[in-house]
């Protein structure tokens, strides 16, 4: 699959294997495995997550707890942000949702870098079903640390960063 981020100039193949070894650490979390979310894939300002719906992210109504499309969302947009090495904390998050989900369907999450300056990012999530009906979109501003993310997987020990 190609990215618009993954073809410009700036994402080298370092950076495109940099983006993907973070975004594999980051899908490692345990919140992120408690609810079954997989990562996809990741460039320089870009991220892909997805899940599986099942009976234990339903609310009282039977249809997916918006906490857990949220997760998803967030989880992607920390992939997203924190891509190009540098750590980067959500500063601000906020969801709209289109449609419900049930038992069974499939969400994949897209994040998009939308502008980045040297301490803020501002993204963009599209959550969208297996047949690409919109379900939610999430925004986030991230502020972007000194520090580097590869410092943060090293601490971590070989168990979590490989």
């Amino acid at each position: 699959m190609s990215h618009p981020e993954q073809n410009s100039p700036a994402a080298t193949q370092e950076s495109q294997a940099l983006a993907e070894r973070i975004g594999q650490w980051l899908a490692r979390m345990p919140f992120a495995q408690h609810l079954g979310i997989r990562f996809e894939g990741a460039a320089p300002g870009f991220g892909r997550c997805a899940m599986t719906i099942a009976d234990e992210h339903l609310n009282m109504v039977g249809i997916a707890h918006g906490g857990v499309v949220f997760a998803l969302a967030d989880t992607t947009f920390g992939v997203a942000c924190n891509s190009d090495g540098r750590v980067a904390v959500a500063l601000s998050a906020h969801i709209a949702f289109h449609a419900p989900t049930r038992v069974g369907e499939t969400l994949i999450a897209e994040a998009h870098r939308v502008s980045q300056s040297r301490h803020t990012g501002h993204y963009r999530v599209d959550v969208t079903n297996a047949e690409g009906r919109a379900i939610a979109q999430f925004t986030g501003v991230a502020y972007r640390r000194e520090d580097a993310v590869e410092k943060w997987m090293e601490e971590a020990g070989p168990q979590q960063s490989e």
